[in-house]
């Protein structure tokens, strides 16, 4: 193999990384303005994202401060698995029909 050959197999290596770079780039532009259409029109026609923070219990403990006061601190318990039941029924839209 003569360095010529090697020189033009590395060139055409790195003009086809360069070229699926581009390629990529384009098609995650696109991606995200679709993505920022459809949040909003999704978001009108069912609602948008919602979060749910996990539980978090607590109990008050007297603690004494001074000789003659006490003060209320909580401890929180964090649950370490959780029991649910879910019944999911699904209901078609029926956009635009009268």
């Amino acid at each position: 193999m003569t360095v010529l050959r090697t020189v033009a197999i590395i060139f055409i290596f790195f003009c086809s990384v360069f070229a699926w770079v581009i390629l990529g780039g384009s098609l995650y532009r696109r991606t995200e303005k679709a993505k920022e259409f459809a949040t909003g029109a999704v978001g009108e026609l069912w609602g948008t994202e919602q979060y749910q923070r996990a539980p978090r219990f607590y109990y008050n403990v007297a603690r004494r401060v001074e000789a003659a006061k006490t003060a209320e601190e909580a401890v929180y318990l964090n649950p370490a698995s959780s029991d649910v039941d879910v019944k999911l029924d699904l209901d078609y839209r029926k956009k635009g029909l009268l």
